[in-house]
């Protein structure tokens, strides 16, 4: 990894047109330096390339760091195996080049999390931001998923996400299929799942995801 940036330009090709245009990378977005990051992020926009010559859209990924101090958060959203693995060692108070001052500071008062896709980095932000535990949740849609295959409605479930129009919640799951589908999600089960994890609420993991929750699932009380 080279040094984190807070942005940089860097030259995208079109997929359509062959046309190679200006992109501009966001590294480290940070809500004190840009109070709309968090709205970047979750539109999609600061990972979307439009190809000015031709209007195609192009979704990319890249590595990069999400701060809110006002919410203590600092997620990593990890591109490759080798960032992933520097993020883990960061957070673990290892002292790593090519991360600005701030950062190695973030990390004593923020919860930190690292993620491998976008969809995990969204779905991070909007979990945090309706101030549920993404480690509850993470167990509701393994457990969720569970009841989904064994019911049949789904033959295959490759990665669930949780989604939200500000009343209703909903799984949206990847079953491999061309389109994306959907299932809904009792408000009730995940205060139903808080109850049974007062320990597994001060786990300290900075990788929560559904390899967390299988592995966790024992210790439901």
């Amino acid at each position: 990894m080279e040094k984190i940036k807070n942005a940089y330009t860097t030259k995208v090709t079109c997929g359509a047109c062959g046309k190679a245009s200006d992109f501009t990378v966001h590294q480290l977005m940070d809500t004190l330096q840009d109070p709309q990051a968090a709205n970047h992020i979750l539109d999609g926009s600061a990972f979307y390339f439009r190809c000015p010559h031709c209007g195609e859209m192009t979704a990319l990924s890249y590595t990069c760091l999400f701060h809110d101090g006002s919410k203590k958060l600092l997620y990593a959203l990890a591109d490759k195996d080798e960032d992933a693995k520097r993020f883990e060692q960061l957070f673990s108070g290892e002292k790593e080049d090519g991360f600005p001052d701030a950062v190695q500071a973030w990390i004593n008062t923020c919860s930190c999390r690292i993620v491998r896709s976008v969809p995990d980095l969204q779905e991070k932000i909007i979990l945090a931001y309706l101030g549920l535990d993404d480690r509850v949740m993470e167990m509701c849609k393994y457990i969720a998923t569970g009841i989904l295959l064994s019911s049949k409605r789904f033959d295959n479930i490759v990665h669930t996400w949780f989604n939200t129009d500000g009343d209703k919640w909903e799984l949206v799951v990847d079953d491999g299929k061309e389109d994306l589908a959907y299932a809904e999600m009792p408000k009730q089960m995940y205060e139903d799942m808080e109850k049974q994890m007062p320990d597994l609420k001060n786990d300290k993991s900075f990788v929560v995801d559904e390899a967390w929750a299988a592995r966790h699932a024992g210790k439901l009380s």
